[in-house]
């Protein structure tokens, strides 16, 4: 899951038809980067959810990683102005304890807000916390 980071202060400062520009320019920016089989869905306000069927944890942490540069080094143009973009991901691999969907969203949200109070504008993932823990 990604999560775009500070978008209210986005509608706040820009307006809404901007800030809808924006998920849509990262939308645009994020399917670019996923293979045929991913599924990438916006799940409610600038939160999104990217399904990854053939990709185990490792990878789905590189393709985070590149999401997450993807967004972050090319600004998006918001009424001609170049506006930076970054967003904080949630990787949460597939394993025996996550009982279905619910779970695994519980997760990665809970990974979301980890990245966003370690700074923004970057991943956190379940496979690191088993590592810390």
């Amino acid at each position: 899951m990604f999560d775009v980071d500070r978008f209210k202060r986005v509608n706040d400062v820009y307006g809404h038809p901007a800030g809808d520009s924006v998920l849509r320019t990262l939308a645009q920016r994020g399917l670019g980067v996923l293979r045929e089989s991913d599924l990438l869905g916006r799940i409610g306000g600038e939160e999104f959810a990217v399904l990854l069927p053939a990709t185990n944890a490792i990878g789905a942490a590189e393709l985070a990683e590149r999401l997450r540069v993807a967004f972050a080094d090319t600004p998006v143009i918001v009424n001609t102005s170049p506006l930076q973009v970054t967003a904080s991901f949630g990787i949460c691999g597939l394993n025996g304890e996550l009982t279905g969907v619910d779970d695994w969203m519980a997760v990665a949200d809970k990974l979301v807000y980890q990245a966003k109070s370690n700074g923004r504008n970057q991943c956190m993932s379940n496979a690191a916390l088993t590592i810390i823990e």
